[in-house]
């Protein structure tokens, strides 16, 4: 597989896995989690009760004004009330106040507590990072990687990164090492580099960065290949409260490597992992059940998890949500739903999906004959190393049975195999497992 397939464009986004203010005693949280308030709590005053911040705050204490905003923000001491919290943050931002301004620019970019607002977010956020913030240059270092109110230029990003990497900011060392991972901002692609970065702000206390690392060990990428440290790194970043670590652990207990094999203590991990919403954990889930592995075969609960997993943006879950409407296996039969599943994988690179609408179009199933259509599509798969598709193309296909048409996802799907034996190695596979908390922050992409 190519380096720039469907997982690089969410290893972009899981750079943003790690939020800003991960080295930071607490957060302030929207409903909808797109995005947090950063919080360092200003000595003195984060105890203080509301009453006595708001006599502060009136006689012009920005500082109580920030502590002010923290406390209609997460209702302590008070009612949550957004609107007061967004208009406490704007004073405070106001007067100079760095994590005022950061503050209030997280919620003009998120929408909270008022209507989105990218420019108002660019405008505050530059403030902050002018004054040598580490949040307010991690996040327009972010917004210049996804283009949050301004043009995308990754070398930009990769300045603002540096910076904030330099004052102690634990989450730009991991922004910088996915991209020495993709080769990004006018930086090599050196996964030895990466490696160090996230080790960097593992030590650091970042929450997330353990997972990172943890990835690179399973896959010997960049560094001497341990499964036994990385199960450590994500027992870490779980006891730090990563609950994406779950999912990757309980793929180790499963397949016994790192840890001693235990599908009960895979399917614990894999459970308490898709509570938290990790896509590839559902996904992992409605495999579980489907095969009946360690628990009753279930075609309808794997049906459950799949689609759950596939409205994530999880395209092994939409290829598999396909096969299931295709088959009438777990999902009910239909045809129409089932080329729309492959299409959104296919979309995002998924190659047995590229390759099984490349054969429907060829056979007119499902779809109208289409030799133009399959064709591309089967050279998109092909392009990915698809035997299967290379062969289709080559017209040296095999007479037997496709692996598209199989049942049995243990069989056929890579999504249900260790990744690290699976050839050849590559970024996106490797990084695979972010993708589940990058969906966190999708929407604050957009």
């Amino acid at each position: 597989m190519k380096i720039k397939t469907y997982i690089t464009s969410l290893i972009i986004c899981a750079s943003c896995l790690s939020p800003a203010w991960a080295d930071t005693p607490g957060t302030v949280s929207d409903a909808g989690r797109k995005a947090s308030v950063p919080i360092s709590s200003y000595p003195g005053k984060s105890e203080l009760p509301l009453k006595a911040l708001l006599r502060l705050a009136d006689h012009g204490d920005s500082e109580a004004m920030f502590e002010a905003g923290r406390c209609y923000e997460s209702g302590r001491d008070t009612e949550a009330n957004p609107l007061k919290a967004v208009q406490y943050y704007k004073k405070a931002a106001d007067q100079g106040n760095a994590y005022g301004q950061v503050a209030y620019a997280l919620c003009r970019l998120n929408g909270h507590g008022m209507a989105s607002d990218k420019k108002q977010f660019i405008e505050y956020i530059t403030k902050a990072a002018e004054q040598g913030n580490k949040f307010g240059l991690l996040l327009l270092g972010k917004a210049y990687n996804y283009g949050w109110g301004v043009n995308m230029n990754h070398q930009t990003a990769a300045q603002y990164y540096r910076k904030a990497a330099a004052i102690g900011c634990s989450s730009a060392n991991v922004a910088l090492g996915q991209m020495y991972l993709l080769g990004e901002g006018g930086l090599p692609q050196d996964p030895a580099q990466a490696a160090e970065l996230f080790e960097a702000a593992t030590e650091q206390g970042d929450s997330y960065a353990p997972l990172s690392l943890a990835n690179l060990y399973m896959h010997g990428y960049g560094i001497k290949q341990d499964c036994s440290k990385a199960a450590d790194l994500l027992e870490l970043g779980l006891s730090r409260g990563d609950y994406s670590a779950c999912n990757l652990l309980g793929q180790l207990y499963e397949w016994g490597q790192g840890r001693p094999k235990d599908i009960n203590k895979a399917i614990e991990l894999y459970t308490l992992a898709a509570e938290h919403n990790s896509a590839p954990a559902l996904r992992n889930m409605g495999r579980i059940y489907l095969d009946g592995i360690g628990v009753v075969q279930d075609s309808q609960k794997a049906g459950e998890y799949m689609q759950k997993a596939a409205k994530l943006g999880d395209p092994d879950a939409q290829y598999w949500c396909g096969r299931m409407h295709e088959q009438g296996n777990g999902l009910y039969k239909n045809m129409k739903l089932a080329v729309e599943y492959y299409e959104k994988a296919a979309k995002l690179g998924h190659a047995d999906a590229q390759y099984t609408l490349g054969m429907l179009y060829k056979r007119g199933r499902g779809v109208a004959r289409n030799t133009s259509a399959a064709n591309s599509y089967l050279r998109a798969a092909a392009q990915q190393g698809h035997k299967l598709a290379i062969n289709e193309l080559n017209g040296t296909a095999s007479l037997a049975q496709p692996a598209a048409e199989t049942n049995s996802p243990a069989s056929q799907t890579a999504s249900s195999q260790p990744r690290h034996s699976a050839a050849p190695m590559t970024v996106g596979s490797i990084m695979e497992e972010l993708r589940g908390y990058a969906q966190r922050y999708e929407h604050a992409a957009e």
